[in-house]
């Protein structure tokens, strides 16, 4: 990049940087074709549908909630969190985490 693109973009209002963000993901997204989203489904562990069986699962989760008191409320908590959320909880580094830029919603998985 250019000297000083980095520090222009990284001073964005954040706004203006999911704006930007948006119009370069649509540009990139315009360009896949079917055989490159299926090569990822393959390839990229992030995306890769998950191994456990979801019937399995539901029974755990419901063993669990019937062994817990009745008064204790459930939250569904979001996949995401905004952007810094683990780093700042946590000692954990920004580049250990799966940083959602590219979704353009700043946020990170949790």
């Amino acid at each position: 990049m250019p000297a000083g693109s980095r520090d222009a973009l990284a001073a964005l209002p954040s706004a203006d940087l999911r704006t930007l963000l948006l119009g370069v993901a649509r540009d990139r997204a315009g360009a896949v074709r079917p055989v490159q989203v299926l090569r990822r489904w393959h390839e990229d562990r992030f995306v890769r549908p998950s191994a456990a069986d979801p019937r399995a699962l539901s029974r755990v989760e419901g063993r669990i909630w019937s062994l817990s008191p009745p008064d204790e409320a459930g939250v569904e908590l979001s996949p995401v969190a905004p952007l810094g959320t683990c780093a700042t909880v946590a000692p954990v580094s920004q580049h250990r985490l799966i940083s959602c830029l590219a979704t353009e919603r700043l946020t990170e998985v949790a």
